[in-house]
């Protein structure tokens, strides 16, 4: 029997359904918790502690970090996401804890993010910028699932597409980003966020852009260097930006979204029904290898 604690309260119980003729305890953030107002990590340590489950299933919400994971006999963590950036790799390496996570999923009609970054595009140069979308080259650097879906997205507005391969990620010493940053009128960040990419995006990657270009990401905001990217702001270098996370900054030109990407109902029950069948078959298995 496995006991499961879900950070954050499912989309859909739907999801859920496979458990119910198993023995397998799940739990997870209700309403009606009586000494909680607001699910916080201080709430979140106290439930394992008490719960004490093996396999934690958790979003973007908390950092699973090593005081996470030593409150309670984790032996597994599910995640809702492609990234991995808040777990805490490492530690759970060495405490032979298994990540399960999205990565090498088909996950071409989950939308969300391309389709705001579509909508960036538009209030950027559109709207402010009272330009027509067909005929503007959209540069993508990381041409994995989500930039791939963007550019048939904007294909089909008339645009231009120029695209960085993810397999093949490219350096400033790579004649490809160089025709990418100088030939685009917009550029966006679609490269994995993982720990090499920390400050990927920097000075040198601003400066090599087309002059009063705009810029997107929808990835991580530790991938760009935010100082930098104020600096082109501000000089004119960039006539606008989206950052769908905190940038640190503010600027008349820059539009800021809190991390809303896949944050639609449908994207968010897509993907957690791929995660809950993920863990269902992982469980039974365990169960199965326990019997035998």
């Amino acid at each position: 029997m496995s006991r499961i604690f879900f950070t954050e309260r499912p989309i859909n119980l739907d999801n859920l359904k496979p458990f119910e003729p198993t023995n397998h305890v799940i739990q997870y953030p209700k309403e009606e918790i009586p000494f909680v107002h607001e699910f916080d990590r201080t709430a979140l340590l106290s439930y394992l502690q008490v719960f004490q489950p093996d396999i934690l299933v958790c979003g973007l919400k908390f950092q699973i970090d090593k005081e996470v994971l030593d409150s309670a006999p984790i032996k597994a963590v599910f995640t809702r996401t492609t990234g991995r950036d808040h777990i805490d790799l490492k530690y759970c390496e060495e405490k032979e804890i298994e990540i399960i996570n999205l990565k090498g999923e088909e996950l071409t009609d989950v939308k969300a993010v391309p389709l705001l970054s579509l909508w960036a595009i538009l209030e950027l140069v559109r709207k402010r910028g009272g330009q027509e979308l067909e005929g503007k080259t959209l540069g993508i650097i990381g041409y994995g699932r989500i930039g791939k879906l963007l550019g048939d997205m904007a294909e089909k507005l008339g645009m231009k597409i120029l695209q960085c391969d993810r397999h093949q990620m490219p350096s400033l010493q790579n004649a490809l980003a160089y025709m990418v940053l100088q030939n685009s009128d917009i550029i966006s960040l679609n490269i994995s966020s993982t720990e090499e990419n920390r400050g990927y995006f920097n000075r040198a990657w601003f400066e090599a852009m087309k002059d009063s270009s705009y810029f997107l990401n929808s990835s991580r905001g530790w991938l760009v260097d935010n100082l930098a990217f104020k600096e082109a702001l501000e000089s004119g270098k960039l006539k606008g930006a989206w950052s769908d996370f905190p940038t640190g900054f503010e600027h008349p030109n820059l539009i800021i979204t809190e991390h809303i990407g896949g944050k639609t109902f449908e994207s968010s029950n897509k993907t957690e029904k791929i995660i809950c069948d993920k863990l269902f078959a992982y469980v039974q298995n365990n169960q199965s290898d326990q019997e035998t």
